[in-house]
């Protein structure tokens, strides 16, 4: 920041040193008024002046010489240094919402839900495991939603008995549901462990589920017959996706690659 003398100081320095200009001229005026009017000693006529004119000076220099020193003295005042400019930070966190999946692919195909502690429940939908002969929808064409099932998980039955199961799915795609598409088996868990047997429970891997099309937003009732296994009581987990007629896998989730399943409890009858 540069030094601002106040207007009122500057008039004044001004006005003296206008002063001390009159002063030396007005010497000057009175030093040839006196060399005009001097007598006939040429000598004597030079001395005078001489004198005069010292004169004349001296009074010019001290009338400056005062003027200089009433003047305030300049100063530098420091120039602050700039402030440096605050920069906006961005937060990077990605935010994750509370309803996203966290499924875990374990080393034989498996998933675990998000603690690790085992299969995830319904409302954690298990991802299909991928493999070469599987081709999943991933550009929201085909996705499907679940609407109504029964019965619910963990529905009884005793070993041997025949029920139906029925899903009720949206299509909360961009692309039709054709006749031609089938429910597919993708595997099969016994008491939480995935089945070396492919227990499929009197079905087909591959079933038919509508003979209309099912455009967006409208829904697919699909029913099944089961029976409940007899070997062995306890539970059983049917895991499915649904097959486009290119061989495209769809099934629930935001992006269309999540399993729907059938799960019950078998039971001993005695007698």
């Amino acid at each position: 920041m540069r030094l601002l003398v106040p207007p009122l100081r500057r008039s004044t320095m001004s006005t003296r040193i206008k002063t001390a200009g009159k002063y030396a001229f007005t010497a000057l005026v009175f030093v040839l008024l006196i060399t005009a009017c001097s007598g006939s000693d040429p000598e004597g006529d030079v001395s005078d002046a001489d004198r005069v004119l010292t004169q004349a000076a001296e009074i010019a220099s001290s009338g400056l010489t005062q003027t200089a020193e009433a003047a305030p003295p300049v100063t530098d005042t420091p120039i602050p240094p700039p402030s440096e400019t605050p920069t906006l930070t961005v937060p990077t966190d990605t935010v994750i919402p509370t309803n996203a999946l966290n499924i875990t692919v374990t080393e034989d195909g498996g998933e675990t839900s998000g603690d690790g502690s085992g299969p995830p429940t319904a409302t954690q939908p298990l991802l299909p495991s991928p493999t070469a002969q599987q081709q999943t929808s991933d550009k929201g064409c085909y996705r499907a939603n679940l609407e109504y099932e029964f019965p619910s998980d963990g529905f009884d039955y005793p070993q041997g008995k025949v029920f139906t199961k029925e899903w009720r799915l949206k299509n909360v795609g961009t692309c039709t549901w054709r006749p031609t598409f089938r429910l597919v088996w993708m595997r099969s868990e016994f008491n939480g462990e995935k089945s070396e047997e492919n227990v499929l429970m009197g079905t087909d891997s591959n079933i038919k589920f509508t003979d209309l099309e099912i455009p967006p937003n409208q829904y697919a009732n699909i029913e099944v017959t089961f029976i409940a296994p007899s070997k062995d009581a306890g539970n059983y987990r049917l895991f499915y996706m649904i097959r486009t007629d290119d061989g495209v896998l769809f099934g629930l989730g935001p992006e269309g690659k999540a399993w729907f399943w059938i799960d019950i409890d078998t039971y001993v009858v005695e007698g």
